[in-house]
C-alpha cells in the first residue's frame, strides 16, 4: 500500500516485492536492538509477584517480534501467554 500511495514503482524506485525485502534486512539489524519501556520489568515483576495473570498482545509477526523480544528473556519469560499478529484470525 504504501508503494503504491507513494508511487514508487512508477518513478522507478522501489516495487513491492524490493520494498519488503529491504524493510525485512532494516527490521532484522534494528529489532534485536530493541530495549524494554523505562520500569516495564518493574511492573511485570510486580504483576507476577501479586498473582495478577498477564499475557503479551503485539500486532508484530512472530518472528518480529523474536527478534525485538529475544534480548529480554527473564521480562518476556514470565508470561504464560503471547499473541502475535499473525496468530489472530
Amino acid at each position: 500500500m504504501l508503494v503504491d500511495a507513494l508511487d514508487l514503482e512508477t518513478k522507478h524506485q522501489v516495487d513491492a516485492a524490493e520494498f519488503v525485502r529491504r524493510r525485512e534486512e532494516v527490521l532484522a539489524e534494528l529489532l534485536p536492538h530493541s530495549k524494554a519501556m523505562p520500569g516495564a520489568a518493574r511492573l511485570v515483576d510486580h504483576l507476577k509477584k501479586s498473582g495478577v495473570p498477564a499475557a503479551v498482545a503485539t500486532s508484530s509477526h512472530r518472528e518480529h517480534f523474536e527478534l525485538k523480544s529475544k534480548n529480554h528473556a527473564p521480562l518476556f519469560g514470565q508470561f504464560a501467554h503471547v499473541v502475535t499478529g499473525c496468530g489472530v484470525r
